[in-house]
């Protein structure tokens, strides 16, 4: 029989392109497999349905945010280490879970200049990690010690270095093995001690041996960004050349823009088909950076080809070209082929740029002003340190080695200095601030924040987009681009969202048997859930929950991952029903003391009358929504199905008209699904054929070995003072033996059984509640 498969439809919705563009269309994606999904190809050749269609009411459907810059949040610095692994792991973890308020999915921890030996340490534990409701940490980003003292920030002067040695520098201080070209974990999914993942090194180009080291650290799969640098225009362009991919925060840390020599930014309006007068090898022997005579030799190269006539100039003679003035060279459409396929100059890529656009690191015209000149390279980050909470007031705040942060709304100095120590805002805030600032759409801001950043760390194809086969990481925003939902790997992570459900006092769904992790990683994981009056419950009750559980081993691709009794509220009004105190009591009595498997949810019993339909969204909440569902032994996360376990009663009930609205048939059969269980004396298969709509649904399970036995029946023994041993747990017998249970007849011994039980609950609810607990651990 089929089983759900794992569908969901978002529509009514807009969804933003790669170019920027925002179009109404649906997204289909897989829960179980995390992955968004070819819509025709799903719909229209397969033929298949999605479980849930959620309609997002006309707003903006986004791929989740990628924030490649970020120190840390939430009270954890990434580049504080003292010694302790899973403290460090604990504090990824807290950021990686709190950040999804904020639309990131994914993020690149961020490390600053350090002692040389914690890098080693640090860098080993952020490798790659992902876990359920978490947003997925991509690698590292090490932001020096190859850096300018001059351009320091906030970094601690006496860690900086150079590369005298070269690569062996990079390797001495980062460690070999965490710069050596192994599988890349986020490209094959696959995830193992020896696997790698995002690995970006921001450093100064102009420092001695940081130009020969970043050639080889590049060919390993490194991203070598631009940044806390003095480099000139000539400088910054021979990084690019040797593969520098990215400026680490753009107007920041840098010379600013000069006519002349626009150092770094300029890299933003550079052309392949510009080179400066003067030779380039004279340029290269007088540069404070350590050569090789290979590069020499490549630089005299590209400078013999780019012989050519020279642009007028009204300003100067022709024959007198300005120090540092660009010469345009004129080249046939064949000669132009011709080079771009020799000469590394045309070849020229420019690189991507990070802005932090928080309104103080940069004013809004220098964010329009590289916006408009290079749109495709622009990417937002945060630059986010420890303090980043949207919940945390202003104030002095400690940071490390003794020093203090001043947070003024989104504003971040060192106390005692006017000095920008990364930032507080939000990368959320940025997108609005960016869209505000450059009169862009919000489709091009989210673009800043997805594609780009992605495409930056050749991860287009997984991250930061909408195309089948890419991890199903979204944020629903509204018009304004404020953050409405966010999902990671196809699970809502219920962003600031509260929950829709109202608890008991001193409510706690119970998990200590839900099994988190899963056997096999092939199956569905599946929780059992039976609703019932329990008055009291009988081995029939539990025995139903084994009768599915071999069902399911036998027929289904199911894993059981749990199961659920859930008594129902007093309100129920059902003659010969006790108080839920009482039976939350036996049922929990019954579940710990004969089963290794089951557990009593008590939310259902102590409010008011609540419908079967919203029962089961109650636990879908609580299990896959707070809880996250369940994983594989791999760390894959995994919704978990939630079906009801109920009787051939109950379906027979569900087949008369009048009984269940359509809409809660729909809900319960049609997004959930039921196991039935044969009961002595009903006919199943006429009750079914009513409910043919969801026939895919609904599991028929025939009993063996029939069991007649029932609640009201052992009410009935118990009145006439009949023995009910082997009919109940032995437990449940002393519970009802010692309370002196079900010894009237009629609803008016029901009524003031219920009466006692207010009585009871009324005078220590508290008291109660802690009961239950404690015989449910025991």
């Amino acid at each position: 029989m089929s089983a759900p498969n794992g569908l969901i439809c978002f529509t009514n919705c807009l969804l933003p392109h790669e170019d920027g563009s925002l179009e109404e269309k649906d997204l289909w994606i897989d829960e179980r497999r995390g992955v968004i999904l070819d819509a025709q190809r799903t719909f229209f050749l397969r033929k298949e349905r999605p479980d849930r269609i959620i309609d997002l009411g006309g707003n903006i459907l986004s791929p989740g945010f990628m924030d490649i810059q970020i120190n840390g949040a939430y009270g954890f610095d990434f580049s504080v280490y003292e010694g302790d692994d899973d403290a460090y792991r604990q504090g990824m973890r807290t950021v990686a879970e709190k950040i999804v308020e904020t639309g990131v999915t994914s993020l690149v921890p961020t490390i600053i200049t350090q002692e040389k030996s914690l890098y080693p340490k640090i860098l080993q534990l952020l490798r790659p990690f992902t876990a359920s409701k978490c947003a997925t940490l991509l690698g590292w980003h090490a932001e020096g010690p190859f850096i300018q003292l001059a351009k320091r920030g906030a970094h601690a002067p006496q860690f900086l270095m150079a590369a005298s040695e070269e690569l062996k520098s990079f390797e001495d201080v980062y460690g070999a093995d965490n710069l050596a070209d192994k599988e890349d974990w986020l490209m094959t999914g696959e995830g193992s001690s020896d696997s790698i993942g995002v690995r970006i090194i921001t450093a100064a180009p102009e420092i001695a041996g940081v130009i020969p080291a970043m050639e080889e650290v590049v060919k390993r799969g490194v991203i070598f960004s631009i940044g806390h640098s003095t480099a000139t225009t000539d400088v910054a362009t021979e990084a690019v050349r040797s593969g520098a991919r990215l400026i680490t925060h753009l107007f920041n840390a840098m010379p600013q823009l000069h006519h002349r020599d626009p150092s770094i930014i300029g890299l933003l309006a550079a052309s392949p088909h510009i080179s400066y007068p003067g030779s380039a090898v004279e340029r290269a022997r007088n540069s404070p950076l350590q050569r090789t005579e290979s590069l020499l030799k490549q630089v005299a190269l590209s400078n013999a080809l780019h012989e050519g006539p020279k642009a007028a100039s009204e300003a100067f003679d022709d024959t007198e070209t300005p120090p540092e003035t660009p010469v345009v060279h004129n080249h046939t459409e064949t000669d132009l082929h011709l080079v771009k396929g020799k000469v590394t100059d045309l070849a020229f890529e420019r690189p991507f740029y990070e802005l932090i656009v928080d309104g103080i690191h940069s004013h809004p015209n220098s964010v329009r002003l590289a916006h408009s000149t290079f749109p495709e390279g622009c990417i937002l980050i945060t630059d986010a340190m420890k303090i980043l909470d949207p919940h945390l007031k202003d104030g002095v705040h400690e940071w490390r080695d003794g020093k203090r942060f001043v947070k003024e709304g989104d504003k971040l100095y060192l106390e005692g200095t006017d000095t920008l120590a990364g930032s507080v805002v939000t990368l959320d805030k940025c997108v609005r601030n960016f869209s505000r600032f450059t009169g862009s759409s919000l489709g091009e801001a989210i673009k800043c924040v997805t594609y780009n950043p992605a495409k930056c760390l050749g991860l287009e194809n997984k991250k930061g987009t909408l195309r089948p086969g890419a991890d199903a990481d979204l944020v629903v925003l509204d018009r304004k681009g404020n953050v409405l939902s966010t999902w990671v790997k196809a699970a809502d992570m219920a962003t600031d969202s509260p929950s829709p459900f109202t608890d008991p006092p001193n409510y706690q769904f119970p998990t200590h048997r839900l099994h988190r992790v899963l056997r096999n990683p092939d199956k569905q994981p599946i929780v059992l859930v039976a609703c019932g009056s329990f008055s009291p419950v009988t081995y029939l009750h539990l025995r139903m929950f084994e009768m599915a559980m071999d069902y399911i081993r036998q027929n289904t691709d199911y894993e059981i991952v749990g199961g659920y009794l859930s008594p129902v509220s007093d309100m129920y009004k059902k003659p010969g029903l006790l108080s839920a105190y009482h039976r939350v009591n036996m049922c929990t009595l019954a579940a710990e003391q004969t089963s290794s498997w089951l557990m009593v949810d008590p939310w259902e019993a102590f409010q008011s009358y609540q419908r079967t339909a919203v029962v089961l969204d109650h636990f879908d909440y609580e299990i896959n929504t707070k809880q996250g569902g369940v994983t594989t032994a791999d760390g894959v996360h995994k919704p978990v199905s939630v079906m009801l376990l109920a009787g051939s009663d109950l379906i027979a009930t569900m087949s008369e008209p009048g009984v269940w609205s359509d809409a809660d048939l729909d809900h319960i059969l049609g997004r959930y699904g039921v196991f039935i269980i044969e009961r002595a004396g009903s006919d199943m298969d006429q009750a079914i054929d009513s409910l043919s709509r969801w026939r895919h649904n609904i599991h028929l399970i025939h009993q063996l070995i029939q069991n007649d036995v029932s609640s009201t029946k052992v009410r009935l023994f118990l009145r006439r003072g009949l023995s009910v041993r082997y009919l109940l747990p032995i437990p449940v017998v002393d519970y009802i033996e010692q309370h002196g249970l079900y010894t009237d007849d009629g609803s008016s011994a029901a009524e003031r059984e219920k009466e006692k039980g207010k009585e009871r609950e009324a005078g220590s609810s508290d008291k109660g509640n802690v009961a239950l607990a404690s015989s449910s651990s025991s």
